[in-house]
């Protein structure tokens, strides 16, 4: 290992023994009230379309213990993987019961039930854009997403900025002014040409070392190969994995930098086709380590958390039903959560149906009942102070429904 690892190596590794010593901290312990010009905002976008319908589960509804056979989640008396119920209707999985409960039941956390965007596309891709940009209409083209209309709008009053924490600067954070991103990882990538591997292959031509080197090569190709599959529907974000060093990272950035306002990372490995699991498996390692990470994050804001709301969003969700591979197909509608310190948490906000198959969307998702721009525009009148003009400017067309967060 060369020095410059080496380095990487301890630092990583400091930074991941500071966070774990870090305590959940009551949002009382901070006595700091909410502050109009100094709120911040970070979007996290789980790219692949995870499945919220097993994230907050409406456990008293039979139809869905019919349509989920082996991935559906119930009570159970072994408290180790039972659903918790944080509601009359609706129970969180288990993975989330070290790091999210906690908040929730000191009002940190809200979820928004049956909530996305109206577009039905489900292509992986095209819900991703239009999302992003917020404007919903016959061309689905535009210049800029819906965070750099909101930098806009702010730094009309405000000294504000705003910085992606992505691999490249992504849809939601493009306009007229190009902002800041900053990579918080490396790809995986094969940066030898052919020809450059066809030379290699001839000086070890007859050597004893050819069929190890050519052998190398191939392991090293399929591999990038591998990943770039994995992660196509992420658009080449980071995973769950690690999630927790890099909330602590961007914490740092959004609470040290002057006026910085607006922060948005992207979370890929969502995409749940096959092998989803239930109270283990894919599913839950990633919430576990989403979890973590927005813990961390929020230990890392120290004072500032009690003027930081964050969302976490997902292009669309999953089918209700389970598939033939104990996995879950491109959905509709899905949850999203609103977390912060000052916020109005503890709640299952927006409207929700009883879930059977009269109320399914088109025979296989759950509806759209709740716009997530409605969330966002929440967001900015309560902490903001905007009026309608302003959401108007963010999300053109709007009809706004105000959310109690």
């Amino acid at each position: 290992m060369d020095r410059r690892n080496f380095m990487k190596l301890i630092a990583s590794t400091a930074i991941y023994e500071t966070m774990q010593t870090m305590p959940v901290i009551s949002s009382k312990a901070f006595a700091m009230p909410g502050n109009m010009n100094h709120q911040k905002l970070l979007v996290i976008f789980l790219r692949g379309a995870y499945d919220g319908l097993n994230l907050l589960v409406p456990f008293k509804e039979t139809f869905y213990y019919q349509v989920r056979p082996n991935i559906g989640l119930k009570i159970e008396s072994d408290q180790s993987k039972s659903l918790i119920p944080i509601s009359g209707e609706f129970a969180l999985h288990p993975a989330l019961k070290e790091n999210i409960l906690p908040l929730f039941l000191d009002n940190q956390v809200s979820f928004i039930h049956a909530a996305g965007s109206p577009d039905n596309s489900r292509s992986h891709f095209h819900a991703q854009d239009v999302m992003e940009y917020g404007i919903f209409d016959d061309s689905n083209v535009h210049s800029n997403g819906f965070l750099y209309r909101l930098y806009d709008v702010l730094k009309v009053n405000r000294a504000v900025s705003a910085t992606s924490y992505t691999n490249n600067l992504p849809l939601i954070m493009k306009g007229y002014k190009v902002l800041p991103n900053v990579s918080l990882k490396g790809n995986m990538k094969f940066n030898l040409s052919d020809a450059q591997v066809s030379l290699y292959d001839r000086m070890y031509q007859g050597n004893n070392l050819s069929s190890q080197v050519t052998e190398g090569f191939d392991i090293h190709k399929n591999a990038a190969r591998y990943e770039k599959e994995m992660t196509k529907s992420g658009r080449g974000a980071n995973t769950s994995k690690g999630f927790s060093e890099e909330t602590v990272r961007v914490a740092r950035f959004m609470r040290n930098s002057e006026g910085m306002a607006i922060g948005f990372v992207d979370v890929g490995g969502w995409d749940t086709h096959v092998g989803e699991g239930s109270y283990s498996g894919a599913l839950a390692n990633n919430l576990r380590q989403l979890s973590e990470g927005l813990v961390a994050y929020r230990n890392a804001m120290n004072s500032d958390w009690e003027n930081t709301t964050v969302v976490v969003m997902s292009e669309f969700g999953r089918t209700v039903r389970e598939n033939g591979n104990q996995g879950t197909d491109h959905g509709h509608g899905n949850v999203v959560w609103v977390l912060g310190g000052h916020i109005k948490g503890g709640k299952i906000l927006g409207e929700w149906e009883e879930l059977n198959e009269k109320t399914l969307h088109e025979d296989r998702d759950l509806p759209v009942l709740n716009d997530y721009r409605n969330i966002f525009a929440s967001i900015f009148t309560n902490y903001w102070d905007m009026n309608k003009t302003d959401i108007q400017k963010i999300f053109p067309g709007l009809t706004f429904t105000k959310f109690d967060i």
